[in-house]
């Protein structure tokens, strides 16, 4: 049967161009299909150096809070448990798969895939942040990282929107006359002229939902987005976590801990944030130069994981993902011998093999 060992089961846990939804479902993040998912207490123990945030009072509306959704106080460490929604109802995966990975070697390597879903916020979801604003600061106040999550992905998408209606009907009218998309001062994103073949409708949906998700949101209020995402992180949200580390960059020393971190507990997308950090370079290790045959080793291992959870996939996206990290291994590889890529097919194994909360993730089937 190999030499392989049987992993025990794991227990546990972009924002995309215009917007980042909540949704009752699971909370899809368009860049990558390493979308991967939560460990609840993954910094506590030893927590980034993300900012002294523990004397800033966020702001909140001066209007009184809406209704609320429940009948106990978020707060409440009495709440019922179904307030907490940690999954949807709905699935079609099963949460565990046990699959034994075979190496050229004839090595046999089994792992258990366990399909993550992220949190989300105990809260309904409702267009306008302003009318979820107060009950999100109390959820996030009280430790959810989801909702500290929410907050910082919110409200950084508001500072592309325009909140008011005649800077929101200007911004239209000169997107029908001149073909042109404008942002707000301070925006994220340059004005640019709209892409050719492509409908100006649909970037003044884009326009009209921003202003609906963000109108009556102050800048005060948006000043805050990395304050709450400091507190998703604290909190030990992994989306949090993750997209700080993709931000800051994983070849960075910061963003290279964090996926250390996040592989510790078992993330497979960290295995492929470790092998693009070693093909940059990481600081400390090898003089900061790229360490080519690490970064095969991590990206061979991320190879036979992907090819694990798309076996007997049909979907061209899940095709097209495999091919992609085939080449991107093809072009580490060219920097190595065939004994140094031999060594590293050996090292992917042991990779695997050694991590013993391997492996969290989520695919489709």
């Amino acid at each position: 049967m190999g030499t392989g060992c049987r992993k025990g089961r794991v227990a546990g846990l972009f924002r995309g161009l215009f917007w980042v939804k909540y949704s009752r479902r699971l909370m899809v993040v368009t860049v990558a299909v390493f979308a991967t998912v939560i460990v609840a207490y993954l910094l506590r123990s030893d927590q980034l150096a993300v900012g002294d945030s523990t004397t800033v009072v966020p702001p909140t509306l001066q209007t009184e809070p809406p209704a609320k959704e429940w009948d106990t106080d978020p707060a409440d460490k009495d709440a019922p448990e179904e307030l907490v929604v940690h999954r949807p109802s709905e699935r079609d995966i099963p949460d565990d798969i046990l699959v034994t990975i075979e190496f050229p070697s004839g090595q046999l390597v089994d792992v258990v895939l366990h399909h993550f879903w992220p949190d989300e916020p105990p809260i309904k979801y409702n267009p306008r942040l302003v009318d979820m604003y107060n009950d999100l600061v109390v959820l996030a106040e009280s430790g959810n990282g989801a909702s500290a999550r929410y907050l910082n992905q919110a409200l950084r998408g508001c500072r592309n929107a325009f909140r008011d209606k005649p800077s929101k009907d200007a911004a239209i009218a000169r997107l029908r006359s001149a073909g042109e998309i404008t942002y707000p001062d301070g925006a994220e994103f340059p004005n640019q002229h709209v892409p050719v073949g492509r409908d100006i409708g649909e970037f003044i949906e884009v326009i009209e939902e921003r202003f609906t998700n963000c109108e009556g949101v102050s800048d005060e209020q948006i000043a805050y987005a990395e304050y709450w995402r400091d507190e998703a992180i604290k909190a030990g949200d992994f989306l949090a976590t993750r997209d700080y580390a993709a931000e800051i960059g994983v070849h960075t020393e910061a963003g290279f801990q964090i996926q250390k971190k996040l592989w510790d507990q078992g993330h497979i997308s960290a295995v492929n944030g470790l092998g693009i950090a070693y093909r940059h370079g990481v600081p400390g290790e090898n003089s900061g130069q790229p360490d080519y045959l690490k970064s095969y080793a991590y990206g061979y291992a991320t190879f036979k994981l992907f090819e694990a959870t798309a076996r007997g996939s049909i979907s061209p996206n899940t095709r097209n993902r495999l091919r992609s990290i085939e080449e991107s291994l093809s072009n580490r590889g060219s920097y190595l011998t065939p004994q140094e890529q031999q060594a590293a097919i050996e090292l992917a194994a042991e990779i695997l093999e050694e991590n013993k909360n391997c492996c969290l993730g989520v695919w489709n089937r």
